[in-house]
């Protein structure tokens, strides 16, 4: 009876050690830290005190102040190069054609900084893009096949750019993210500088 008695208590006592180190527990209250530390740090400026993350934070290394904030940037630019293959070039049945292809992209935006609310971080951007896609691997593709217009071409004969200007609006909640933007592209032949 002692021995049922004392694997009772054990199994209660255990329950209640598991149930006060819930993990949902302990993140919600990380995800409430960092919200005030977040609404905290939105109104400190230059000069004011930042509060201490942890107890003994002051007395490690004292007290921290705000020396700047960081400045919004309004301009972005991005550059980017990718490499594909593709074993069917123009997609058809009966004239599989092998390629690379070498897809360039340069970017550049006027952003706004984030207008932040109680229910979503607003920003929007209006910009420029711009991509070369160059074809490589392949010194005689057939393009037109089993036609009296049967003609050979280079992979390269086939690069083109593509000129895209671009505005959108996004709104960004803590677990969605919602875009609304216009993009007006443009298909231009390639003219290789030589």
């Amino acid at each position: 009876m002692n021995k049922i008695i004392s694997a009772l208590c054990f199994s209660i006592v255990a329950l209640s050690v598991v149930a006060q180190n819930n993990p949902s527990i302990n993140q919600a209250d990380t995800a409430r830290q960092q919200r005030e530390t977040d609404q905290v740090l939105r109104e400190v400026g230059p000069g004011d005190s930042v509060p201490s993350l942890f107890s003994e934070e002051d007395a490690d290394i004292g007290p921290q102040t705000v020396l700047r904030k960081k400045k919004p940037t309004w301009f972005r630019g991005t550059a980017d190069a990718q490499i594909f293959y593709t074993d069917n070039m123009f997609f058809q049945d009966g004239n599989e054609q092998e390629a690379g292809l070498a897809v360039t992209t340069v970017e550049a935006a006027l952003t706004t900084p984030p207008c932040i609310t109680r229910f979503a971080s607003y920003r929007a951007e209006v910009g420029y893009r711009h991509q070369f896609f160059n074809y490589f691997g392949s010194d005689d593709v057939l393009a037109v096949p089993g036609t009296i217009l049967t003609r050979r071409f280079d992979a390269e004969d086939f690069d083109f750019d593509s000129s895209t200007a671009f505005a959108e609006i996004v709104a960004q909640t803590k677990h969605y993210q919602f875009r609304a933007g216009f993009d007006y592209t443009r298909l231009l032949g390639f003219e290789p500088l030589r």
